[in-house]
């Protein structure tokens, strides 16, 4: 009985521990998620500053040269 009830206890353990693992995988994936999705807003963000700059640009590049 002794033998049975170590080896229910390591299950348990066992389980415990596999429970906890996913739970630490979940929240790393998480983490991993919120942190790709702010990289892209930076990403898009920085885009916008450089279409607008683009087309100011192609503005004055279409302007006369006043000499």
């Amino acid at each position: 009985m002794t033998q049975h009830y170590l080896e229910d206890g390591g299950d348990a353990e066992e389980q415990r521990l596999e429970q906890d693992r996913n739970l630490l995988y979940q929240q790393l994936q998480d983490e991993e998620d919120e942190l790709i999705t702010a990289h892209r807003k930076q990403i898009e963000a920085t885009m916008a500053i450089v279409r607008e700059e683009m087309n100011l640009l192609a503005q004055v590049w279409q302007q006369p040269c006043e000499n």
